[in-house]
């Protein structure tokens, strides 16, 4: 490990490079597409670097990531939830405004 790395960031690259197999089947579990397990994969290796110093033993690295993890998996599904809210409230809207008489943008132009 290179001399510039805290040992508890060295220790938390090192478990995460040797269980990445296993991470990323924990991944593919629950989120099934290889493209979202590869972003969140990454933003999970983001968080555990900026979050390092929380790591209270180094022996439990492992299952801190594995926390991490779950976490992105849960901020997914959530974000994925009110994403399809917002486009089911969106369609509605534009339904609504297509049963009103609302006159097409050339014609206001024309006005």
């Amino acid at each position: 490990m290179s001399d510039d790395l805290s040992p508890v960031l060295g220790d938390v690259i090192y478990r995460v490079v040797e269980n990445e197999p296993a991470f990323r089947a924990f991944l593919r579990k629950r989120l099934g597409n290889e493209t979202i397990v590869e972003d969140v994969f990454q933003q999970c290796v983001l968080r555990a670097v900026e979050r390092q110093h929380s790591v209270k033993n180094q022996d439990s690295v492992v299952a801190w990531f594995y926390q991490i993890l779950r976490n992105a998996v849960i901020d997914y599904y959530r974000s994925k939830a009110a994403e399809e809210s917002r486009h089911r409230a969106f369609e509605k809207e534009a339904e609504v405004l297509q049963q009103q008489d609302v006159p097409s943008l050339d014609a206001v132009n024309a006005a």
